[in-house]
């Protein structure tokens, strides 16, 4: 009895044991980049930061990072800026790579990422007398908005970071749903979903120069500030998103107010946002078209009064929430616009490309086929030649050809 009650037990007790292993395994597994940074840099998501104790003028501090195989931080959202404020010492004033040296008022990270998030403190920049490099001092101005412009040669405390490397598939280094494959060297390679690029699959190629991806669509965020020349009156701005193919945003969940709100960052400055109530009064619809199935409303408005029939939204002051003014101030914009990958023309050999969600679809030419269109179709691999002959692949053609030297005269 006893021993039929444990053969009973066994299937259990090895799945148990099982089970028990694959835990063992994941947890000494499965997070094997945790150890990846140096000794004293600190780890937040793919990334190893270093905050120097050591002060210097902002090209110093950038040899010093790239002399660590590194480069001066670049920050990319408000959690990024929020682990940097908590993890800085006390007291000190730190650089980050936000600089316009190269072109006056257009700020950009020394790394080259590309970024419309900044923190800058009330009214900065200011830009004024060679004030070209970007310093961060929460102690002084706060968490929200603590960025300041100032010469280059002040000295501070850079903060360093590095792309945590992969050696192989263990380290699961491709992103954004790409598939690892491990090398015969011990390497590896990513196959990325469409969309995305890079050793890692970290480049996000679904919208073009400076615009920004979220769900189905591409987004561009023009501040009046950075960019006080592209400042619009509502119309204008409308005008002017139509001309890069879009619309002025319409907004629908919570996480895509969140996410234009993550992008505009702690501007100063005003954006308007496709919701008006120009056509008929008290009833505001997006300028796309779109159904009205989210509202975030300021308390206490819309007022719709004086001819109030444009929104905006205005991030320093009152966050993603919503408020309406008259249409003829001068604000920033945000357009939208459905992801157009045939903009980028992945179609080759003549075929025709045809967008499709969050995708494309090549029409190839007889004679080629693949993704791309890319491969010439072999069809002397479905070719029989008679005896004597060989067959020669062409443009959807196979030509069946002698395979005797020719005696020529």
């Amino acid at each position: 009895m006893e021993d039929s009650s444990f053969a009973r037990c066994l299937p259990f007790m090895a799945v148990f044991i099982g089970v028990f292993f694959m835990f063992i395994l994941g947890t000494t597994q499965g997070n094997t980049l945790s150890d990846a940074c140096d000794k004293d840099w600190l780890r937040y998501k793919d990334y190893c930061y270093f905050f120097s104790t050591t002060h210097m003028n902002f090209m110093e501090g950038r040899d010093f990072c790239k002399y660590r195989g590194a480069d001066l931080a670049s920050v990319h959202h408000d959690t990024e800026r929020i682990f940097l404020d908590k993890n800085r010492p006390r007291g000190q004033r730190s650089w980050v790579g936000y600089n316009d040296l190269a072109s006056e008022g257009h700020f950009v990270w020394t790394d080259g990422t590309t970024s419309y998030y900044n923190n800058w403190a009330p009214g900065l920049p200011y830009d004024f007398g060679g004030e070209d490099c970007t310093y961060s001092d929460p102690d002084f101005y706060g968490s929200k908005g603590n960025w300041n412009d100032v010469s280059c040669f002040q000295r501070y405390y850079p903060i360093c970071k590095k792309r945590i490397t992969a050696s192989s598939c263990n380290d699961k280094p491709c992103q954004n749903g790409g598939v690892c494959e491990s090398l015969s060297n011990g390497g590896y390679q990513c196959k990325c979903k469409t969309g995305y690029s890079g050793k890692d699959c970290e480049q996000d190629d679904f919208c073009k120069t400076e615009w920004h991806h979220f769900g189905d669509f591409c987004y561009l965020f023009r501040d009046e500030y950075k960019f006080f020349g592209d400042r619009h009156t509502w119309d204008g701005a409308q005008s002017k998103c139509e001309s890069y193919g879009g619309n002025l945003v319409s907004i629908h969940s919570k996480e895509e107010s969140d996410f234009i709100f993550e992008h505009m960052g702690y501007s100063e400055g005003r954006f308007w946002i496709g919701f008006t109530d120009k056509a008929k009064d008290g009833t505001f619809k997006w300028s796309d078209g779109t159904k009205t199935d989210y509202l975030n409303w300021r308390p206490g408005t819309p007022k719709d009064s004086e001819n109030e029939d444009c929104a905006h939204v205005d991030p320093m002051y009152f966050g993603s929430q919503w408020s309406d003014v008259t249409c003829s101030k001068y604000y920033g914009y945000v357009c939208k616009d459905t992801i157009k990958m045939c903009e980028k023309h992945p179609c080759l050999n003549g075929a025709s490309c045809v967008d499709m969600v969050q995708d494309y679809r090549c029409k190839c030419l007889p004679g080629f086929e693949g993704k791309n269109c890319e491969t010439n179709t072999d069809e002397c691999a479905q070719t029989t030649c008679p005896p004597g002959l060989i067959g020669v692949d062409g443009i959807n053609s196979c030509c069946c050809v002698s395979d005797s030297p020719i005696d020529w005269p």
